[in-house]
């Protein structure tokens, strides 16, 4: 009696088991469920577009290029915001297309999740037949089955116990399988749908972006009366207030106080920052270069520059915490940074990015960032002899935000301030 009650013990416990590690289901509604089949083809024609589109963004920069070395004219001026708007609108049909394609992904996940889903529902259905089975058979006592049944019945029964014991256990292997098969799925989709969530946002951004681009260009028309003789009446005028700023900041910051302590730095060359951005071409070093001393009333330059059309993607070059985030435009005549965020990283090191063109509702002071995000957009605002990215990096506790209130240009807005000690060569931490 052990034998049988043991054996029928052991595969109803199996069977409980079994029951226990099957996960929850979540259906996912989709009225409008296609093949996957169909949807792996709608993909590859996204795929398709996206590489036409970026085909056509590489033809504006390019283009944005080859203008911004020619000499600064009104009408290379409106030359480059009209190229820069084409360009916009290729980034938003491009966004537009990322979000496409990770629709049509998600929807073949969701295909594939309800096939999963469906042969987890006949494995459980198969485990419950066989509990059905067992349980039946758990009424009769062993003393009886001897009694109704001849030796070569009983061996036969014992075979097929057995053989239901086996197949519990091939089950059990391909439901542990399906589980795992099942999770991944679901972990992919959850990560595409995250992914359509932040492209949809930066579809508002880039939207935001180009509308600023078309006002700036009624603005400088406004402005200039269309007159090349008052464009450069106008650039003269923010050369020397942009000047006049600068002695005033370096004045303010030689005031403050601040010794570097080198054992708190990480060290050169160690790659602790990453780049700011996708695709990288420096076009101004740090400290004193050969545009430092016509540039700079210092004479050097207390960060770094790259190409960065208006609306490209900026990150966050480490994990950090988002300190600030400000415009000096807001104060006419404030010729600095512009739009700018600032971060301090968990190495200790902290960054500015400058002369952006947005930044998104949701980089915000106390905002945890991983490297790699996207914490802004490139743009010209501030002083900027044309659109670009500024960095700057600072040793740990060099920077602070706040107000030069002496000021006659910027005093109403408040930047990212340090000591001329506490700036730091960018290149030695990339």
């Amino acid at each position: 009696m052990n034998f049988f009650q043991n054996n029928r013990t052991k595969i109803f416990l199996s069977s409980v088991i079994i029951l226990s590690i099957v996960i929850p289901i979540f259906p996912y509604s989709n009225t409008n469920a296609e093949t996957v089949a169909e949807l792996k083809e709608q993909i590859s024609e996204t795929n398709q577009e996206k590489a036409r589109i970026e085909a056509e963004i590489e033809k504006y920069k390019k283009e944005l290029t080859e203008v911004g070395a020619e000499k600064d004219t009104l009408s290379n001026k409106i030359k480059s915001l009209e190229i820069t708007q084409k360009k916009l609108s290729a980034d938003i049909s491009l966004t537009q297309n990322r979000i496409s394609s990770a629709s049509f992904s998600i929807a073949e996940l969701t295909t594939e999740v309800k096939k999963t889903e469906k042969k987890i529902d006949n494995n459980n259905m198969a485990i419950a037949k066989t509990i059905r089975n067992i349980n039946m058979t758990e009424n009769v006592s062993f003393i009886e089955t001897l009694l109704t049944k001849d030796s070569h019945d009983l061996w036969n029964e014992i075979g097929s116990l057995e053989q239901l014991q086996n197949g519990l256990r091939t089950n059990v292997s391909e439901l542990q399988k399906e589980k795992e098969r099942y999770l991944q799925q679901k972990i992919e989709q959850e990560n595409k749908r995250k992914e359509l969530l932040e492209l949809q946002s930066e579809l508002g951004d880039r939207k935001d972006i180009i509308d600023q681009n078309k006002k700036e260009q009624n603005s400088l028309l406004t402005e200039t009366a269309s007159k090349e003789t008052e464009y450069k009446r106008i650039l003269a005028e923010k050369e020397s207030l942009r000047k006049k700023f600068e002695e005033e900041l370096a004045e303010y910051e030689n005031q403050i106080k601040y010794i570097l302590n080198p054992s708190k730095l990480p060290p050169a060359g160690s790659g602790v920052l990453s780049w700011p951005l996708d695709t990288v071409f420096l076009t101004q070093k740090f400290g004193v270069t050969s545009f430092s001393g016509r540039l700079y009333t210092s004479g050097s330059h207390n960060g770094i520059d790259f190409r960065a059309a208006i609306g490209t993607r900026v990150l966050s070059a480490g994990d950090g915490v988002i300190v600030g985030t400000g415009d000096t435009d807001v104060q006419k005549g404030c010729y600095s940074y512009g739009k700018w965020v600032l971060v301090e990283h968990t190495n200790g090191l902290s960054t500015v990015y400058g002369h952006l063109s947005r930044i998104p509702d949701s980089v915000i002071p106390g905002k945890t960032v991983k490297a790699g995000d996207v914490i802004a957009y490139s743009g010209s605002t501030g002083y900027s002899t044309g659109p670009h990215l500024h960095l700057s990096v600072f040793a740990p506790g060099g920077v602070q935000i706040g107000r030069n209130v002496n000021s006659k240009y910027c005093k109403s807005v408040s930047i990212p301030l340090a000591s001329p000690q506490a700036y730091l060569d960018p290149l030695l931490y990339l």
